[in-house]
């Protein structure tokens, strides 16, 4: 009957043990859970400003293009190829204060935007496409193996 009580006892303390292990075990999974689908969360949203930034600074470098090209007054109506410059140019200084040129594909999105808004007749975009595309797996690896 001793033996009896003595497991009875160690069973008690087992369950005992992994009830405030559970306490506080529980909250620190939530916890962390809840960090990484904010980080996550945030850094879509920073892909998704950065995305949107580049998109715009190649339609405006088309509109400058086909305005150059023109060589006409600006119309009524028509986006003056200042102000288009001046977009530009507030949208590269956006996107280069979201990089860090630290890491190696952030540096290569840098240098094809800078070749990219340099070049006035007709530039390609496919390398600065390309650059953004390196960035945005970079970042989507990190985010799955938790290390953002």
């Amino acid at each position: 009957m001793a033996v009896d009580l003595t497991l009875n006892v160690v069973a008690q303390l087992a369950v005992g043990v992994a009830a405030i292990a559970a306490l506080f075990v529980g909250p620190w999974f939530a916890f962390n859970n809840s960090r990484r689908l904010a980080v996550a969360q945030s850094r879509q949203d920073w892909l998704n400003d950065l995305r949107a930034d580049v998109a715009r600074v190649i339609a405006l470098h088309g509109e400058l293009v086909v305005h150059r090209q023109k060589q006409e007054f600006v119309e009524p109506g028509e986006p003056d190829p200042a102000g288009i410059m001046l977009e530009i140019g507030e949208r590269v200084a956006l996107i280069r204060m979201r990089l860090n040129v630290q890491k190696p594909n952030q540096l290569a999105l840098h240098e094809a935007l800078t070749r990219f808004v340099c070049e006035y007749g007709g530039a390609d975009p496919s390398e600065l496409v390309s650059a953004m595309d390196l960035v945005v797996a970079e970042v989507w690896r990190a985010i799955k193996r938790g290390r953002i």
